[in-house]
């Protein structure tokens, strides 16, 4: 994944392909996940959909102070992508966007403690 930040706005970047076989096999890689953190609301782009198809939209009660956007692999029989989103606060919240798309309705999100950590 790929990480920058200007002024409060960051983003991140991972390619669709999770799989590092998979991801070495192609010589260019020009379709991925794209992460925009700016204030209190992140943004998801999916860029192997077509051009009609809207972002993901995660807006926060307060402002994000740091983000990492991963596949996690061991986690099922298919990957999963997730955002673990940071606060200030030092709460960690867990974001699965693609979730929705799958099982229909909002994307779920969790509370990271040591209690309920998947990590």
């Amino acid at each position: 994944a790929f990480s920058s930040s200007d002024a409060g706005t960051h983003f991140s970047w991972t390619p669709a392909a999770p799989d590092a076989a998979a991801i070495a096999e192609e010589k260019q890689i020009d379709s991925g996940f794209l992460l925009y953190n700016s204030g209190d609301t992140l943004v998801l782009y999916d860029q192997r959909g077509s051009a009609n198809e809207q972002p993901e939209l995660l807006q926060l009660r307060d402002r994000a102070t740091c983000h990492d956007l991963h596949w996690r692999v061991e986690a099922s029989p298919s990957p999963e992508l997730e955002v673990l989103i940071g606060f200030a606060s030092g709460e960690l919240l867990l974001w699965r966007p693609l979730n929705r798309r799958r099982e229909g309705g909002r994307s779920p999100l969790a509370a990271l403690t040591k209690e309920s950590a998947e990590l």
